[in-house]
Parts: C-alpha cells; structure tokens; sequence
C-alpha cells in the first residue's frame, strides 16, 4: 500500500528504456539509509544490489509479478 517512486534503470549511463523502471518505495529508492530497514539505491547502489539483489533481477521478478 505504498506509493511507489519510478527508479529508470541504466545501461552505459543513459535510461535503458521507459520500459526497464522498478517501482520502489521512496526509502528504498533515495530516501533510506546505507543500512539497516531500509538501503536506498541512490546513493547506496553497491550496497542495494548486495540487500536486494541486481536491477536485472529485480525487473524480472517485477515482470513475473505483473504478468
């Protein structure tokens, strides 16, 4: 039940499309910490991908979800 921020997922810097975005809730997108509950991506991502797993797998555990 909580809204969700866009996160745009990068490939060589630049947005990989509008198709590969995650939808995070605001602490775990940029308005957590570099520990504890909540490890935010920005600008944590290193310590956000060890929590949580990469953005690739999360986008496709995201697709499976939707589908």
């Amino acid at each position: 039940g909580t809204p969700c921020d866009i996160h745009h997922i990068l490939r060589g810097g630049r947005r990989a499309s509008e198709m590969s975005v995650l939808g995070l809730c605001f602490f775990h997108h940029r308005g957590g910490a570099g520990e504890g509950q909540f490890i935010s991506r920005h600008p944590y991502k290193f310590r956000f991908i060890r929590a949580y797993g990469s953005e690739a797998e999360l986008l496709e555990e995201t697709r499976r979800r939707v589908a």
